[in-house]
């Protein structure tokens, strides 16, 4: 008789397949070998005497549950959704706030709550963490932080208007400067806010320009003109810089197919006669190529002062926009409403910087090949 999963009345273990098991040949108890010799007698043996005989009694392994797929909760319906969901499914509310799922790292800070050995959620506004700060107590700091942070998305995801400042109207999004820090008269938490990375760095450069500086000098938009603006979504400046780039480009072109054919020439005929050249006919030819060359280096110069110019004028350009845009963020009616309004004027896109080079690039190879 197979015995397997039964329980043994020696030890309450359950028998398995290869198990040594001894049957009692008067109540039918069956008990492990080992069990048995302990006591050299039938565990029941003090039942015999009321006859009693021995019921099978195995032990049924429950069934393995199917891995639960992980959920969480909307914070403004209570329905569950797949966690890394984008928005609910049930009433639409999105979860994503400055590129990343909100929802989801409040329900990780949760769960994390209480294991003093969990790591931080890793997730961050883009600026109200305290960008530059040293690394003394950062273990602590973090979880500050990380605690501000839930309160932080959980009034903006909800609509809770309570974080509107003393008397002003204006929406608080927090951050590490007072409520009176101001740069023209829009709070510096907003602007930090407004502007996403490196935010600090913008701010720093946008107190000396209201200080009265004059020059302020982007190297990011000297080497990337013009798609460092398209990067800050600085659309007019980034469209006006391109037309200009394009321009220079396209008129550039005649000059150097002109200065490539000639090149060609005096490379052919230059090896063969060399030797015979006089010094006028060896400074004739110094002073052909220097006016070959003289309308490309022209347009070459005319990109690098191009160059400049964005470098120069984009931290006064962008400024502005960032000034009259974190402007009518903090005078929305609402936190989600001045965040909606950051995250589509605000912050930065790689993507459209990629997309504005490929257009360049595009209209290039056209000229170029109708040419």
């Amino acid at each position: 008789m197979d015995y397997t999963g039964n329980l043994c009345a020696g030890c309450n273990l359950t028998f398995e397949p290869d198990d040594d098991v001894v049957v009692c040949p008067e109540c039918g108890t069956p008990q492990h070998r080992e069990c048995y010799e302990k006591e050299n007698k039938c565990v029941n043996s003090h039942k015999h005497a009321d006859s009693f005989i021995w019921h099978d009694v195995t032990v049924k392994k429950a069934p393995a549950e199917a891995p639960k797929r992980e959920t969480v909760a909307c914070p403004n319906c209570g329905n569950e959704n797949p966690k890394g969901s984008d928005v609910c499914n049930s009433c639409g509310m999105k979860f994503t706030l400055f590129g990343m799922n909100v929802v989801d790292a409040m329900h990780e800070n949760e769960s994390n709550r209480g294991n003093t050995n969990s790591d931080i959620p890793d997730y961050k506004a883009p600026f109200t963490l305290g960008e530059g700060e040293g690394f003394e107590d950062r273990e602590q700091k973090m979880n500050d932080a990380a605690e501000a942070m839930k309160t932080l998305f959980t009034d903006i995801l909800l609509e809770n208007e309570e974080n509107k400042s003393q008397g002003d109207g204006r929406i608080n999004l927090g951050g590490p400067f007072p409520l009176d820090d101001e740069i023209d008269g829009v709070r510096t938490n907003t602007i930090g806010n407004f502007i996403g990375s490196n935010a600090l760095g913008y701010i720093s450069k946008f107190r000396r320009i209201q200080a009265g500086s004059k020059i302020s000098f982007n190297f990011a938009a000297f080497f990337l003109n013009p798609y460092w603006f398209f990067f800050r979504k600085l659309y007019k400046a980034g469209i006006i810089f391109m037309t200009l780039s394009l321009a220079l480009g396209i008129l550039c072109v005649p000059s150097a197919i002109s200065l490539m054919d000639y090149i060609e020439s005096l490379a052919v005929t230059l090896p063969e006669t060399v030797d015979s050249l006089t010094e006028a006919q060896m400074a004739e030819i110094t002073n052909n190529t220097l006016e070959a060359m003289a309308p490309f280096a022209s347009f070459f110069f005319a990109n690098i002062l191009l160059h400049f110019v964005c470098g120069f004028s984009a931290n006064h350009i962008y400024k502005k926009y960032v000034i009259e845009n974190a402007g009518k963020a903090e005078k929305m009616p609402d936190k989600k409403s001045a965040v909606t309004h950051i995250v589509k004027y605000g912050g930065s896109s790689i993507l459209i910087a990629g997309g504005a080079y490929l257009a360049q690039e595009l209209l290039m190879m056209l000229v170029s090949n109708l040419l």
